[in-house]
């Protein structure tokens, strides 16, 4: 599903480019990373279920990683962005596993 996903996607930017004189593709990233400490002496190395972010304790995580593709076409514009870490797995927990990452 993931791979026949991502060969219509490109394809489909394969196919807009090929349409337009200069399109211009810009990559963009970005990392945000904790290492979190509790006094609380939690029973898990997990905080409580109510916060969203930063749920890791006693370890280095990454809070969130996006590597975002932005194409500009002139009269057409497209933006694709893949994310990771525990901000995504916290808040999309509930989505398709196939889109959590989108």
């Amino acid at each position: 599903m993931k791979t026949t996903f991502l060969s219509l996607l490109l394809f489909a930017s394969l196919a807009v480019s090929a349409i337009s004189d200069t399109p211009k593709v810009t990559f963009k990233g970005f990392l945000d990373t904790y290492y979190g400490h509790s006094f609380n002496n939690y029973a898990s190395d997990r905080r409580p279920g109510f916060l969203y972010n930063l749920t890791t304790t006693d370890e280095a995580a990454v809070n969130l990683a996006l590597i975002q593709a932005d194409l500009d076409g002139g009269w057409y514009r497209a933006s694709l962005g893949l994310m990771a870490g525990t901000y995504s797995q916290e808040n999309l927990a509930i989505e398709p596993d196939a889109l959590q990452h989108i």
